[in-house]
């Protein structure tokens, strides 16, 4: 069953009209609408008659009321609560035999067919009359509901924008056809049969090799012609459908060709988006969050700008994979689908599955209409070796006399991999495995296609050889199903890619003192005056402190539970230790003997600066709190510029700005020169600029996107902010009676790294130290993206945009499943 199906509550006196009750029965069984009869359905119940009533009512979808003479409290109640519950009511009279009809009840009906506030009731004489009646009054309710539906959501659908807004949409479009029309559907297996030949493609002319069987919420059923195109389809289901078939059918060939044809119609300025659920299990919360976070990563678009746009019904969603989504977590995924579709709306939605896996979950998709695509037949199959040419008569003659091979051929992706794995091959060569099961039949066959890519295509020089290269393909699909997605973005991938403990260890520990050297240990340099042994030995204890901690913590699962109180204990941890070390480090870099003191105000006073030392570095960490150690790195949106936001904004640097320049005063009295008209007048002139320049920031779209680009820019964004701060605070110190202008430097250098490390340098350090741990210990390859380019080079992958998908996830299964070593790749 693809729908859920829909409930009535049939409500009557069971003696008085039992031959009736079963009459509406059947009427509704041959509607496929599941009736409630409590003599039939209720069975034996720990509840009251009257609590299973209202319990039943309240989970229908429609009430259906029966009269006749007798008067039923249970009935009247049951009327009456379906009215408060909203349910909509159809009631039926019957006109016999009135002399003994109790007059309770024709007051109650009289009440309830009232010309304005009440229902239309329906008379009948006979139990066959009735059964005609419903069945004709619920078809035309369910039709009524449908239209309903679709008006619903034809009103909630975006009006047009303003031209800002509308040109990130048209940014948008223009990456849904470049990653999954130009990169995808446009490079498919098929596409590569063609190119192979030296046929040009045209997908236009060519009949898609699969039938379909279209069904709608009324549980009617037809065949399609090939030649109906989905767009079509997709309009014919109102806009909401689910597309079901067996791996390989062409699911998302046909979620593709329907995202080309909408990008074509540009369908009332409404954007569609593809998206896999398959990552939906590895986060909890509702679907619009999820949708959020997957459009701003996978597009790139800020967040702000994805939440605008599906509360506007802006979006289109078009989602494959229901079926990839982790097992315990599918029937999540549905339930959060309909829930959102109730809450939000959408414009139109396709989800994609695999028929068994769907059929098996408890809840359905609430679409309008669902396609099921079939296999092929015999004379789909050889008509399309026919029809690309002579080179395949060895595959036509094997699959004519191997049964085996011929139920493997009735998938289209699967019959595209012969022909490109059997191409110029005698019959025997298709047919040459002794293996007999379908499984190992298909192991085989992409073994056969994995050979005959590398021996057409070979291997570039500097990326590896074939079994290095096979390895890094298998540690990539066996990364991508433990991490639960189906895309692979390089900058994305998180400390939970490491799959061993020690490595997880080794990052932890030198992202850490990286990040130690850069903050604790220039803040101790400048705080010691020069002592690099003092600055060394405060950035090693810290970073060792909290590697620590961290690592106790996420062994032990605190993490998860301390939350806020995670940071705290980090800077509380590491202000011992390196308390105890600034204390014996003044104490090393004393200039006499005599000045070394263990007294309680030395110790004060290392305490202090121990505080002040750690902070920096503390301060990042106590913001990156609030995500998992193995999920902590983060990639920055792009952002524009804005006048009127600048404008707006700009009076808050001033405040800002003067607000600091009075800490600084009382921080250190060297400034005070500087508190004259005209260093005040600097400030405020400094802070206008700051605020003015930060306050017009805005999230835009970007409008290109290439491997690791979010990398590029996280790190030009984290380099501006340096650049920045440092320039901010030699302004305002600029002019003061420091003996060492060597020392403004000094004091600009730490809110320039802050403000670099809290703004995506600690990230750019983070990743480049995961990249060097998956070296060590998974031995990926140090050329990263070029191995990736030759694994789209040799048809095993896809490029989506910035990200890599395998050509089918029945790939990345074969790939995840080899046993080969990891040989060192080459630099």
């Amino acid at each position: 069953m693809i729908f859920e199906r829909i409930r009535a509550f049939v409500s009557s006196s069971m003696e008085e009209l039992e031959p009736e009750r079963l009459a509406v029965k059947q009427a509704l069984d041959e509607l496929k609408i599941d009736a409630w009869l409590f003599e039939r359905d209720a069975g034996a119940r720990p509840e009251s008659p009257a609590l299973t009533f209202s319990k039943e009512l309240d989970s229908a979808d429609i009430y259906v009321g029966l009269f006749a003479n007798k008067y039923g409290a249970y009935t009247v109640e049951e009327f009456e609560l379906a009215t408060t519950l909203g349910k909509d009511r159809l009631v039926y009279e019957r006109r016999t035999a009135l002399d003994g009809r109790d007059p309770r009840l024709e007051a109650f009906l009289a009440r309830a067919g009232h010309v304005e506030n009440g229902v239309t009731v329906r008379r009948f004489e006979n139990a066959s009359q009735l059964g005609a009646m419903v069945k004709d009054d619920l078809a035309a309710w369910q039709a009524r509901r449908i239209r309903d539906q679709r008006t619903e959501m034809a009103q909630r659908r975006a009006t047009p924008g303003r031209d800002v807004e509308q040109s990130q949409l048209e940014i948008l479009r223009r990456k849904v056809e470049q990653f999954w029309v130009d990169g995808v559907l446009k490079h498919s297996l098929y596409d590569e049969v063609l190119i192979d030949l030296g046929i040009e493609g045209n997908t236009e002319a060519i009949d898609h090799p699969w039938a379909t069987v279209l069904e709608l919420p009324d549980h009617s059923t037809r065949e399609l012609l090939r030649s109906r195109k989905i767009a079509d389809i997709f309009e014919e289901a109102g806009r909401s459908l689910l597309v079901l078939g067996e791996p390989g059918a062409g699911k998302t060939t046909c979620l593709l060709d329907l995202a080309r044809s909408l990008l074509a119609s540009e369908h009332e300025g409404i954007t569609p988006v593809v998206l896999n659920l398959s990552s939906f299990g590895s986060r909890s919360g509702p679907l619009f969050d999820w949708l959020t976070e997957e459009i701003r990563g996978r597009y790139q678009i800020p967040k702000q700008l994805c939440r605008r746009w599906l509360t506007e019904g802006r979006l289109l969603l078009l989602l494959d994979g229901l079926d990839e989504v982790n097992e315990s977590r599918r029937a999540d995924c549905v339930r959060a689908i309909n829930a959102y579709v109730e809450s939000h709306g959408a414009p139109g939605l396709v989800v994609c599955s695999r028929v068994a896996e769907y059929v098996a979950l408890p809840d359905r998709i609430k679409a309008w209409g669902a396609i099921r695509l079939r296999p092929l037949e015999a004379a789909q199959i050889q008509s399309y070796l026919m029809q690309i040419g002579p080179r395949f008569a060895g595959l036509a003659s094997a699959l004519d006399n191997d049964e085996s091979l011929r139920s493997l051929a009735t998938s289209p992706l699967l019959l595209n991999v012969m022909a490109l794995a059997y191409a110029d091959a005698s019959p025997e060569a298709p047919s040459a495995s002794a293996d007999t099961t379908p499984e190992k039949r298909r192991h085989a066959l992409f073994d056969r296609y994995i050979q005959t890519m590398f021996a057409r295509k070979g291997v570039r020089e500097g990326l590896g050889t074939r079994p290095q290269t096979i390895a890094f393909l298998a540690w990539l699909a066996r990364a991508m199903r433990g991490q639960g997605v189906t895309e692979y973005l390089v900058e994305q991938m998180q400390p939970s890619w490491l799959t061993k403990r020690w490595a997880l260890a080794a990052y932890v520990v030198t992202g850490r003192t990286a990040l130690a050297l850069a903050l604790t240990g220039a803040w101790g340099l400048y705080f010691s005056e020069g002592s690099i042994r003092f600055a060394a030995w405060a950035a090693l204890s810290q970073a060792l402190a909290v590697s620590l901690f961290e690592l106790v913590m996420a062994g032990t699962g605190l993490s998860r539970t301390l939350g806020w109180l995670r940071p705290i204990g980090i800077w509380i941890a590491s202000g011992l230790v390196v308390g105890v070390v600034v204390h014996v480090g003044l104490q090393t870099i004393s200039p006499s003997p005599s000045d070394v003191s263990f007294s309680l105000d030395q110790v004060l006073l290392s305490a202090l600066g121990s505080i002040l030392i750690i902070a920096p570095l503390s301060i990042v960490l106590a913001l990156k709190a609030r995500l998992p150690l193995t999920k902590e790195i983060e990639t920055f949106e792009s952002v524009g510029w804005s006048r009127r936001s600048a404008l707006k904004r700009s009076w808050g640097g001033v405040v800002v700005a003067l607000g600091l320049m009075l800490l600084v005063e009382n921080a250190l009295s060297g400034l005070a020169a500087a508190s004259g008209w005209r260093g005040y007048a600097t400030v405020v002139a400094v802070g206008w600029l700051a605020g003015f320049g930060l306050g017009g920031v805005q999230p835009r779209a970007l409008k290109t996107f290439s491997p690791n680009q979010g990398i590029r820019r996280t790190m030009l964004r984290a380099a501006l902010v340096f650049a920045g701060c440092v320039g901010v605070v030699l302004a305002l110190t600029f002019g003061s009676d420091f003996a060492k202008p060597g020392m403004w430097v000094g004091l600009a250098y730490i809110p320039g790294a802050l403000g670099c490390a809290v703004f995506g340098g600690a990230d750019i350090v983070l990743h480049y130290v995961l990249r060097l741990m998956l070296v060590i210990s998974e031995r990926t390859p140090r050329r990263l993206i070029g191995s990736l380019r030759q694994g789209v080079r040799l048809v095993f992958l896809r490029q989506v945009g910035g990200g890599f998908i395998f050509v089918h996830r029945l790939l990345l299964e074969h790939f995840a499943g080899l046993s080969t070593p990891a040989p060192r790749q080459p630099g």
